[in-house]
């Protein structure tokens, strides 16, 4: 939104410059000489004008074509453009027949021609690849995509991965509550603790670097990593990383509900990857955005498997077997599922001398 609000200042400025500089060089004289006509006809003003005041004309030409730019760029339903086209257009030639009654000669026309041209170059600007890209992707992801990974993508020729089906190598990390369902007085308590929490965690993996979060769900949330245009074996290990900051964070944060009294919630993550079957589901209109795929399914089961072997995270065999050089790993139900514990430490480097 702000984004495309600065977009809209350059048409916006180059818009009211033009309409006052035609109107400076008696463009719309002859236009404004056959309305104030029209206005003594109708016996509107009965003694001679009064010029408006100076700064009115800027106002208005500058509001309403910065208001119009905005939508235009902004916007993809053409209804709303032309409705708040024609409702700038409307006030603008209102605001003159309204000062006509108090005996004031307001020329509209400048303003008029300055949302019009606005208008056109705000639409245009709308129109260019990048930006449509960019309004297709605010409508299939929304929040669930940090602008730092849509501007990663910014000004590449190949598009991001969201706008077009495919399948696309990632890593999942999936978080779920493992709490037992609370009981009738403490549901509200219980529900408020939820909240807040998967508000939390949701911010906090929304930052991490190529993170597309899942469609929001009751039990938890899912991450799909590996959607940076330079990420590499689908960013395994970052979303290893994230596992072990989140898991630090839900344990302070169950620290704090014990402090407070309250039941502390329990959480079980697991992290998985394999390819995505990326694509847009739903109906044209309610589109959004997934990834499926037995990565994705496996994920949400080591989550909560964590609740059977009293553990935090758990990974598959597949992503162990890349993490087992920088990450410390403990073996669960053989060699099939592997709780992860921390990150190995920096080999020194020795200076050379």
């Amino acid at each position: 939104m702000l984004r495309h609000f600065i977009l809209a200042l350059v048409p916006a400025l180059v818009a009211t410059a033009t309409g006052l500089f035609l109107a400076d060089v008696g463009a719309f004289e002859g236009l404004g000489d056959w309305l104030f006509s029209r206005y003594k006809a109708e016996s509107l003003w009965k003694s001679d004008p009064t010029p408006v005041w100076s700064w009115l004309l800027p106002a208005a030409a500058s509001i309403g074509a910065l208001l119009v730019a905005w939508v235009a760029v902004d916007h993809t339903s053409w209804g709303a453009k032309l409705a708040v086209l024609c409702s700038a257009l409307g006030a603008t030639a209102f605001l003159s027949l309204t000062l006509a009654f108090y005996q004031m000669s307001f020329n509209p026309w400048p303003a008029l021609a300055a949302v019009t041209l606005s208008f056109a170059m705000g639409c245009l600007l709308g129109e260019m690849p990048a930006n449509r890209r960019q309004r297709l992707s605010d409508s299939l992801l929304g929040p669930r995509l940090s602008p730092a990974t849509l501007q990663a993508w910014a000004g590449r020729s190949d598009p991001p991965p969201w706008t077009t089906p495919g399948v696309r190598h990632g890593a999942v990390l999936a978080v779920r509550i493992l709490s037992a369902p609370p009981s009738a007085e403490s549901a509200a308590t219980h529900l408020d603790q939820l909240g807040r929490t998967l508000g939390e965690v949701t911010r906090f993996l929304r930052a991490r670097p190529g993170v597309v979060l899942d469609s929001p769900a009751s039990d938890g949330v899912r991450a799909f990593f590996g959607f940076r245009p330079t990420a590499a074996g689908g960013d395994l290990p970052e979303a290893a990383r994230a596992a072990l900051d989140l898991a630090d964070f839900l344990r302070e944060e169950a620290t704090l509900q014990t402090q407070a009294g309250h039941p502390a919630l329990s959480w079980g993550l697991g992290v998985s990857v394999g390819p995505l079957l990326t694509g847009i589901h739903g109906p044209d209109s309610a589109r959004f955005w997934t990834a499926s795929g037995p990565a994705v399914e496996q994920a949400r089961q080591l989550a909560a498997l964590n609740a059977r072997h009293l553990t935090t995270i758990l990974v598959g065999r597949r992503a162990a077997d890349v993490l087992a050089s920088d990450f410390t790993l403990q073996p669960v139900e053989g060699d099939a599922i592997h709780a992860l514990l921390a990150a190995k430490p920096a080999a020194p480097t020795h200076a050379q001398g």
